[in-house]
Protein backbone atom coordinates (compact mmCIF):
# COMPACT_ATOMS: atom_id res chain seq x y z
CA UNK A 1 0.00 0.00 0.00
CA UNK A 2 1.47 3.30 -1.06
CA UNK A 3 1.00 6.32 1.21
CA UNK A 4 2.07 9.72 -0.03
CA UNK A 5 2.61 12.25 2.73
CA UNK A 6 2.99 15.95 2.05
CA UNK A 7 4.03 15.52 -1.59
CA UNK A 8 2.11 14.91 -4.79
CA UNK A 9 2.71 11.53 -6.49
CA UNK A 10 3.34 13.52 -9.70
CA UNK A 11 6.25 15.34 -8.02
CA UNK A 12 7.75 11.97 -7.10
CA UNK A 13 7.02 10.44 -10.52
CA UNK A 14 8.48 13.33 -12.53
CA UNK A 15 11.13 14.30 -9.96
CA UNK A 16 10.21 17.97 -9.83
CA UNK A 17 10.47 20.52 -6.99
CA UNK A 18 12.55 19.19 -4.08
CA UNK A 19 12.97 15.81 -5.78
CA UNK A 20 14.69 17.50 -8.71
CA UNK A 21 17.17 19.20 -6.37
CA UNK A 22 17.80 15.97 -4.47
CA UNK A 23 18.52 14.01 -7.65
CA UNK A 24 20.86 16.68 -8.96
CA UNK A 25 22.77 16.34 -5.71
CA UNK A 26 22.78 12.53 -5.94
CA UNK A 27 23.98 12.62 -9.55
CA UNK A 28 26.93 14.77 -8.50
CA UNK A 29 27.67 12.62 -5.45
CA UNK A 30 27.43 9.33 -7.37
CA UNK A 31 28.87 10.55 -10.69
CA UNK A 32 30.99 7.42 -10.94
CA UNK A 33 27.95 5.20 -10.35
CA UNK A 34 24.98 6.80 -12.13
CA UNK A 35 23.42 3.35 -12.53
CA UNK A 36 22.63 3.50 -8.80
CA UNK A 37 20.81 6.84 -9.22
CA UNK A 38 18.92 5.51 -12.25
CA UNK A 39 17.69 2.58 -10.14
CA UNK A 40 16.44 5.00 -7.48
CA UNK A 41 14.62 7.01 -10.16
CA UNK A 42 13.01 3.88 -11.56
CA UNK A 43 11.97 2.70 -8.09
CA UNK A 44 10.40 6.06 -7.20
CA UNK A 45 8.55 6.17 -10.53
CA UNK A 46 7.23 2.67 -9.93
CA UNK A 47 6.06 3.57 -6.42
CA UNK A 48 4.46 6.81 -7.61
CA UNK A 49 2.49 4.85 -10.22
CA UNK A 50 1.00 2.49 -7.63
CA UNK A 51 -2.48 3.19 -6.40
CA UNK A 52 -2.66 4.25 -2.80
CA UNK A 53 -3.53 7.06 -0.44
CA UNK A 54 -2.62 10.69 -0.85
CA UNK A 55 -3.01 13.06 2.12
CA UNK A 56 -4.28 16.00 0.04
CA UNK A 57 -6.56 14.11 -2.35
CA UNK A 58 -7.97 11.43 -0.04
CA UNK A 59 -8.23 13.25 3.29
CA UNK A 60 -8.34 16.93 2.30
CA UNK A 61 -5.03 17.45 4.09
CA UNK A 62 -6.38 16.28 7.47
CA UNK A 63 -3.74 14.02 8.98
CA UNK A 64 -6.07 12.34 11.47
CA UNK A 65 -8.47 11.39 8.65
CA UNK A 66 -5.54 10.11 6.64
CA UNK A 67 -4.29 7.94 9.51
CA UNK A 68 -7.81 6.63 10.20
CA UNK A 69 -8.19 5.61 6.54
CA UNK A 70 -4.90 3.74 6.58
CA UNK A 71 -5.60 1.99 9.89
CA UNK A 72 -9.09 0.98 8.73
CA UNK A 73 -7.67 -0.43 5.47
CA UNK A 74 -4.94 -2.37 7.29
CA UNK A 75 -7.43 -3.76 9.83
CA UNK A 76 -9.82 -4.76 7.06
CA UNK A 77 -7.11 -6.48 5.05
CA UNK A 78 -5.65 -8.25 8.08
CA UNK A 79 -9.14 -9.38 9.15
CA UNK A 80 -9.81 -10.85 5.71
CA UNK A 81 -6.44 -12.61 5.66
CA UNK A 82 -6.95 -13.95 9.19
CA UNK A 83 -10.49 -15.09 8.36
CA UNK A 84 -9.29 -17.03 5.31
CA UNK A 85 -6.44 -18.57 7.29
CA UNK A 86 -8.72 -19.62 10.15
CA UNK A 87 -11.23 -21.06 7.68
CA UNK A 88 -8.53 -23.32 6.24
CA UNK A 89 -7.22 -24.36 9.66
CA UNK A 90 -10.68 -25.02 11.08
CA UNK A 91 -11.84 -26.83 7.94
CA UNK A 92 -8.95 -29.27 8.40
CA UNK A 93 -9.93 -29.73 12.06
CA UNK A 94 -13.67 -30.02 11.32
CA UNK A 95 -14.64 -26.89 13.29
CA UNK A 96 -17.20 -24.29 12.23
CA UNK A 97 -16.68 -20.54 12.27
CA UNK A 98 -19.31 -17.85 12.68
CA UNK A 99 -19.07 -14.20 11.62
CA UNK A 100 -19.86 -11.58 14.23
CA UNK A 101 -19.81 -7.79 14.24
CA UNK A 102 -16.88 -6.40 16.20
CA UNK A 103 -17.26 -2.77 17.36
CA UNK A 104 -13.54 -1.99 17.03
CA UNK A 105 -13.54 -2.82 13.32
CA UNK A 106 -16.32 -0.50 12.18
CA UNK A 107 -17.58 -1.57 8.80
CA UNK A 108 -15.83 -4.95 8.90
CA UNK A 109 -16.73 -8.38 10.17
CA UNK A 110 -14.87 -10.07 12.97
CA UNK A 111 -14.78 -13.79 13.55
CA UNK A 112 -15.31 -16.28 16.36
CA UNK A 113 -14.16 -19.87 16.49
Amino acid sequence: MRCVYNVSPAVVRHRTESFSDAFESHEKRYASNLDKVDKWKAALTEVANLSGYDLQNDADGYEIRFIQMIVKKVLLQSTVVMWKYLQRVNHKEGKEMHRVHHPIWTGTKGFVI
